[in-house]
């Protein structure tokens, strides 16, 4: 770089830096060390924003696929809420209702509360009926039929306890399409309601 002409008519010239000095003169300047070729790597910000996103996106598809699942599985515990509180309303309203019920108010209840489940695999859901005559401390289990308590056994203000037991559901996504992947023993949504008889 120059400088204009001074009072002496010489022309004065900056400092030159040795690696300028290096391509005037045609000598070659000793090598960079490597931790300053690696400083000046890592300064570069091209490609920056790919690695930021491949770093971040197998964390946000986990993030949303868990929300996503976790919806699915609150919908079928609502559902399932919903169908055993049916259940063990009918079971509770079928005292010497045997016309209606078919001597077998377990089985009635259960199919009551199935089509209330309409949208989940009426397969997949396990019931269980426990029955507690009014003042006494002992219970009867039963699952889908329970003939004993047809007629007249029940009597009003018995307890009747309706619990529905169904596995967790988990949509994945394969090269097919959509699947899914149960694994029971997992995640089971369990409900639970009592009704007294009337």
């Amino acid at each position: 770089m120059e400088y204009p002409i001074g009072a002496h008519g010489a022309v004065a010239q900056c400092a030159l830096s040795p690696k300028h000095i290096g391509e005037r003169t045609g000598v070659q300047s000793a090598p960079r060390p490597f931790l300053s070729r690696f400083r000046d790597c890592c300064r570069e910000r091209e490609g920056s924003q790919l690695v930021e996103f491949a770093l971040i996106a197998p964390v946000l598809f986990v993030l949303i696929l868990g929300i996503v699942w976790l919806g699915i599985a609150l919908n079928n515990y609502i559902v399932l809420t919903d169908a055993v509180s049916a259940g063990s309303r009918a079971i509770a309203l079928a005292r010497n209702e045997d016309s209606v019920t078919g001597g077998d108010p377990c089985a009635y209840a259960v199919q009551v509360a199935n089509s209330d489940a309409a949208s989940l695999n009426q397969n997949s859901i396990t019931y269980r009926i426990t029955y507690t005559p009014i003042g006494s401390t002992t219970s009867t289990t039963y699952t889908n039929t329970c003939t004993a308590l047809g007629g007249d056994a029940m009597n009003s203000q018995d307890s009747v306890a309706m619990q529905a037991t169904y596995p967790a559901v988990i949509p994945l996504v394969s090269q097919q399409g959509i699947f899914v992947w149960t694994r029971p023993g997992t995640l089971n949504l369990i409900a639970h309601t009592t009704q007294l008889v009337q």
